[in-house]
């Protein structure tokens, strides 16, 4: 074996001594050595070869080996590893402390041709990806999780993972992080197919690779650019692969699968770590949408009328008759019957299985183990339970069986009949399209106050001497309540950098608002005397709120995009006033020198040197001021009329369609993709509102003061008066929370569903690079 590893032949090494050699013969050869050499050196063929006849990362890992992978990686001297190493270098400087803890520690060996001591690798590599996915992920090899915990209990912990012994546990998902950093495709394809959590994976794949594109971008190698683009919409590929076919082979489930939340990955969704990374085929695909759609009508059913709703809205007596399908008590005689038929399908056949077929299995049954200590042994378990039934009994658990099948049987049935008066106004108005069609109304309540002020009390009440009008007192609450929601959501973020990267430019947007609107308070009460500026400024506020109004079209299919297409024009717009403001000031300057050469240096002539040639943009010529100004035999004048009509000639006609094409090239470009651009807005359109107190403004107040309360009671008094642990954080519709036993069941299901997807993948694309 070791002979065929040093010539690279996996296949001599699997059909002429793998396959020639007795089960004993193959325990008593230590493949978990040769495993981490094949590592060592990424041969491909051995590693899957290994992994084929039952060896396990997870017994193979530890700290000091997956060090050993990086050193060995960043001393090879090709471009990667150059790349990588200056990367740990620049991070090893930037960090204030990377020493390891624990004087009793066995010591580390020392890199001489990096300077990079050995045992701070993991560390660096912590922060590597912590910068590379924007904070995304910033639990993956820290201190605290590296450090070995006896006390820790694998059956409650679920990251990071941990063995019974408590030290930390290696797995294939480390693995793939090495090989992206390391950028070899085909290993990270390898360990991404026989690993956990494959859709989330894959996702965490692309979003690495897409930074590594951008600081490839940003060093000006334009052809490593390229090649991590390509790789990074592979791994987008194969991640919207899986979920389609999740999709086909069961809707319910493939929505829990997008919304739990992933320990290994700090604790977030495959739907929020797409939308991180801007996935837009995933965001766009059905089984998305769906989901998005579910939660944006609550718990009405997702075909309801809009009528029927705005009818609700305004006689809540009759949200009773509205359908909803969710929130009622099940039928548990019925369930217990269902139950036991589904229990009795595991004692039906025992089958014999062959070597690869176990090792198919070795890390789910692992998985089993690790929840129940006592459980039977492993392999005396795969001997009596066939393949099919033991992943079909872990794709999901009873309970979510339960819930799925009592909610197609109450989905038809109308409100009243299952649910009390209070819930069904619960419902009805924690629906997130509720909330927005509240706060819609209410948006248009206040800018119709905030017109009354600036069109008729602005200009009457200027008189210092005069009191503020009550609806002025009432518009600043209004918006300071606007401003409370806004910090709101901006606290939701886990760090700052999250938080400005974060910010789309509806947050810009409201950010300017706010500061407009500040500015407007200040000048109103403490320079009441300045009435023509408080005025204009009062102006261009009212002006910006009402562009505002324009974000609740993006819920809307036809009205989203168009907004996104308009959004994307000022990107062509800036660029033609920079090409047109070198023209204006070129003819502006020309033209005013020949009409009046005996004008001094004023505030006058720098704004005609500028309005006058935009103006005549437009065909406000002037010609009458011209013949005024020149005389009309005189070589100025002919210069003059000959400018302006080159002048004219550029911009009417050269400018003017040049931008008329950029707006076309654009509105092409976007008519093809605005669709997915919009299903990718729409994601956080409908979070938005999820997330929103169901009160609209000027009664948010009321949320905002109980919420403030809660926060005070869970974090001060109760914490620290009565000793007792902080609230923990609860399932939503966009984050659900499981422990063990379900989380491993959605992986099998996960699991079994790539497994069928690549057997489909490999015989569409044979060839072993597209594997």
């Amino acid at each position: 074996v070791v002979l065929a590893m040093s010539w690279d032949r996996a296949d001599i090494a699997e059909s002429e001594i793998f396959s020639a050699i007795s089960e004993s013969q193959l325990r008593e050869l230590n493949m978990n050595r040769l495993f981490i050499k094949a590592l060592m050196y990424q041969q491909k063929g051995f590693i899957e070869l290994f992994m084929d006849y039952g060896v396990s990362a997870v017994n193979v890992l530890n700290r000091e080996r997956m060090e050993r992978l990086y050193l060995k990686f960043i001393t090879q001297g090709t471009q990667q590893s150059e790349r990588l190493l200056a990367r740990l270098i620049q991070t090893r400087d930037n960090m204030e402390s990377c020493k390891c803890s624990g004087g009793a520690q066995k010591p580390h060996k020392f890199s001489m041709s990096c300077g990079i001591e050995e045992k701070e690798i993991l560390l660096l590599i912590g922060r590597i990806i912590k910068t590379l996915t924007n904070d995304v992920l910033d639990n993956i090899y820290t201190e605290a999780y590296l450090t070995d915990n006896p006390s820790a209990d694998p059956t409650k912990d679920l990251y990071p993972p941990r063995k019974r012994d408590g030290s930390r546990k290696f797995n294939l998902q480390d693995l793939f992080i090495w090989a992206i950093l390391c950028h070899n495709m085909e290993l990270a394809v390898l360990f991404w197919k026989n690993g956990k959590n494959q859709i989330s994976t894959a996702l965490i794949g692309r979003l690495l690779l897409q930074h590594m594109a951008e600081d490839a971008d940003s060093n000006d190698e334009m052809e490593l650019k390229s090649v991590f683009e390509a790789d990074s919409q592979r791994f987008e590929e194969l991640a919207l692969g899986v979920l389609a076919k999740c999709y086909e082979r069961n809707r319910d489930i493939t929505k829990a699968v997008l919304i739990r939340e992933l320990p290994m990955w700090n604790s977030q969704t495959p739907l929020a770590i797409a939308e991180g990374s801007q996935c837009l085929d995933f965001m766009h695909h059905s089984s998305v949408q769906d989901l998005l759609t579910m939660i944006w009508m609550g718990g009405m059913v997702t075909n309801t009328a809009t009528w029927r709703i705005i009818t609700c809205l305004f006689l809540p007596f009759l949200t009773p008759f509205l359908i909803f399908k969710t929130h009622r008590k099940f039928n548990y005689m019925h369930i217990h019957e269902w139950c036991k038929q589904e229990r009795s399908k595991l004692n039906q056949s025992t089958v014999s299985l062959d070597n690869q077929e176990k090792a198919r299995l070795i890390n789910v049954l692992e998985d089993v183990q690790v929840v129940d200590k006592s459980a039977v042994n492993t392999r005396e378990y795969l001997e009596t339970i066939m393949v099919d039934e033991v992943v079909e009994s872990l794709e999901v658990s009873l309970k979510t069986r339960q819930q799925m099948r009592m909610e197609s049987l109450y989905q038809k049935r109308q409100g009243f009949m299952n649910l009390s008066f209070l819930s069904c106004l619960q419902l009805f108005f924690m629906s997130p399209l509720v909330k927005c069609i509240l706060n819609c109304l209410s948006t248009l309540m206040f800018l119709s106050m905030l017109s009354y002020i600036v069109l008729v009390e602005l200009g009457q009440r200027c008189d210092p001497s005069k009191p503020l009008h009550w609806t002025e007192w009432f518009i600043f609450m209004w918006v300071l309540q606007f401003m409370a929601e806004e910090v709101r959501q901006f606290s939701h973020f886990r760090s700052l950098t999250t938080k400005l990267n974060g910010m789309s430019y509806w947050d810009k947007f409201d950010l300017l608002l706010c500061s407009l609107f500040i500015t407007c308070v200040v000048m109103r009460l403490f320079f009441p005397r300045l009435c023509d500026w408080v005025q204009c400024v009062y102006a261009v506020t009212l002006a910006l709120f009402f562009l505002r109004f324009m974000q609740f079209y993006y819920v809307h299919h036809t009205l989203g995009p168009k907004v996104l297409m308009i959004i994307e024009m000022f990107s062509d717009v800036v660029f033609f006033v920079a090409i047109l403001v070198v023209i204006m000031l070129a003819f502006g300057v020309a033209s005013l020198s020949l009409r009046d050469e005996s004008q001094k240096l004023s505030g006058a002539m720098i704004k005609n040197m500028i309005t006058i040639p935009y103006w005549q943009m437009y065909g406000e010529l002037s010609l009458e001021d011209i013949e005024k100004e020149v005389d009309n035999n005189s070589v100025r004048y002919v210069v003059t009329l000959i400018m302006l009509g080159i002048y004219m000639l550029g911009t009417n006609v050269l400018l003017l369609n040049l931008l008329i094409a950029m707006f076309g090239n654009t509105f092409d470009r976007m008519q093809t993709s605005s669709f997915k651009y919009w299903s990718y807005i729409r994601h956080d359109f409908i979070k938005e509102y999820y997330y929103r107190p169901w009160l609209p403004p000027p009664v948010i107040f009321i949320i905002h003061i109980m919420r403030l309360s809660q926060l005070v009671y869970y974090k001060v008094l109760r914490r620290h008066c009565c000793k007792a642990e902080p609230r923990p954080r609860k399932s939503d519709d966009f984050a659900m929370r499981l422990d063990l036993t379900y989380h491993l069941r959605l992986q099998a299901f996960e699991k079994q569903v790539t497994d069928s997807y690549m057997k489909e993948f490999c015989v569409l694309h044979p060839h072993p690079e597209q594997e």
